[in-house]
């Protein structure tokens, strides 16, 4: 347990994540608590008892991308997942985790604002989605909940129902992975109904 502590600093100790000093989290309406690096220590710190720490790990890499995000587009990060995703799979695999837990911090690292969106968009990107994590979507829906926590903002006082909804499509399709594509989305709409649709106040909150 106390290698994967030291794993869980290895990652914020790294350059990759030191390099978010300075550099905005976002808008300010979406993140008051100041800098990309303050936030991830929220986001690490906001990672529910009971995970590994593999998720730890990918919580404090998964906003890396910010630090390569155009100067002159700040506070805004539009493509810091794309960019920090092979960034977050370097440092993990730098630092000594696993494969599974490389994985999972490349996949965090590029699908956490998806997840974000997850009640909003169309369901055959959620099943790509669930399909493409497999069994490490419980874990990043556990990144993502911690990304969603770990901010100054109306966002982190609410619930995280996309990551329920996720865990559902997930559950649902464990049980008939069989079934063509159109009886799968089909199966994403009846779960998302049971979900209260986001309103337009929350979509102006999303995470970034």
């Amino acid at each position: 347990r106390q290698h994967l502590r030291y794993l869980v600093d290895a990652a914020l100790s790294s350059p990759e994540v030191q390099s978010l000093r300075g550099v905005p989290a976002g808008p300010c309406e979406h993140h008051g608590e100041g800098d990309a690096y303050q936030h991830t220590l929220m986001v690490v710190e906001a990672v529910v008892d009971g995970c590994d720490e593999d998720v730890r790990v990918a919580a404090a890499l998964h906003d890396v991308g910010k630090a390569l995000t155009p100067i002159d587009e700040w506070p805004a990060h539009h493509d810091h997942a794309e960019l920090g995703a092979p960034r977050a799979a370097e440092v993990a695999r730098r630092i000594g985790l696993d494969p599974q837990g490389v994985r999972l911090a490349e996949f965090a690292a590029r699908e956490h604002m998806r997840a974000h969106r997850a009640l909003d968009i169309r369901p055959g990107k959620i099943v790509a989605l669930v399909e493409e994590a497999g069994g490490l979507l419980p874990a990043f829906v556990e990144v993502c909940r911690a990304d969603h926590r770990g901010r100054v903002s109306r966002a982190a006082e609410q619930g995280y129902p996309e990551g329920d909804f996720l865990i559902d499509v997930w559950l649902a399709l464990l049980v008939n992975p069989e079934g063509d594509l159109n009886e799968k989305t089909h199966m994403v709409n009846r779960i998302r109904g049971a979900f209260e649709a986001p309103s337009r106040a929350r979509r102006g909150i999303r995470p970034l």
